[in-house]
């Protein structure tokens, strides 16, 4: 579990940084996801429910953040 929510991080991390575009970004964290499943014991299963909860709303987050930007930029060179 503690290396799917590393994994995961680092994942969001390099969306951030714009180095992966987000669809790079969900791929990434869907991969990520499958890779847990297999080892994944169901008593932890409320734990990756609460990740997959935060990662969306991060996501989300990032996303309002960029449009924000990308308003606000266009408003300065008309």
């Amino acid at each position: 579990m503690e290396e799917y929510r590393s994994e995961t991080r680092e994942i969001l991390k390099r969306f951030r940084e714009e180095r992966i575009s987000r669809a790079e970004c969900v791929a990434a964290m869907d991969c990520a996801l499958l890779a847990l499943i297999p080892h994944l014991d169901p008593a932890n299963l409320p734990a990756v429910q609460a990740r997959l909860a935060e990662n969306s709303r991060y996501l989300a987050e990032l996303d309002w953040e960029k449009q924000h930007h990308d308003a606000l930029a266009s408003m300065d060179h008309p």
